[in-house]
């Protein structure tokens, strides 16, 4: 019995896991996105950073000059870009639900209520010398967000 066992084992050892001439095939680079995804009512893409460095990518890679930026005035939070794909206008439900993500997703979303800073994203660079994510605004405009209803849990 022994002997079987030392077989089988000593067979274990000489077999290749992978037979000869075939490569391994490496497993497909799976990266999370440093962002959550949402659909507005108009069917356009919000981007919401996860962190400032999902901010600092949005901002550099992913989002175009005529997207739209909001975030929440006065308070520390996520950067929302509305993506801004030309195929039908942005609306005014569309501005209200990013900015109402913008507040969720951001310190001031206690109060259920706030201002939030919009502009178009070739208004918005990065800050020279400052900590990722944080950005300087040329222009911009100001719009009231309710967070306190339709985005859920989170």
């Amino acid at each position: 019995e022994l002997e079987q066992w030392s077989e089988l084992i000593d067979g274990f050892s000489r077999a290749r896991a992978v037979p000869k001439g075939e490569k391994l095939k490496r497993r497909q680079n799976t990266q999370i996105k440093p962002f959550f995804e949402y659909d507005s009512p108009g069917g356009h893409k919000a981007l919401v950073g996860k962190s400032a460095s999902g901010n600092d990518h949005i901002l550099g890679k992913v989002g175009q000059k005529n997207d739209l930026w909001l975030h929440a005035k006065d308070f520390a939070g996520a950067h929302v870009y509305l993506i801004n794909s030309g195929k039908s206008p942005v609306t005014d439900s569309d501005i209200n639900f990013a900015a109402g993500l913008a507040l969720k997703h951001s310190k001031g979303k206690k109060s259920g209520k706030g201002e939030v800073m919009l502009a178009f994203l070739k208004d918005v660079t990065r800050a020279k010398g400052a900590q990722l994510g944080q950005v300087k605004v040329k222009t911009f405009r100001s719009v009231m967000a309710d967070c306190s209803e339709g985005f859920g849990e989170g």
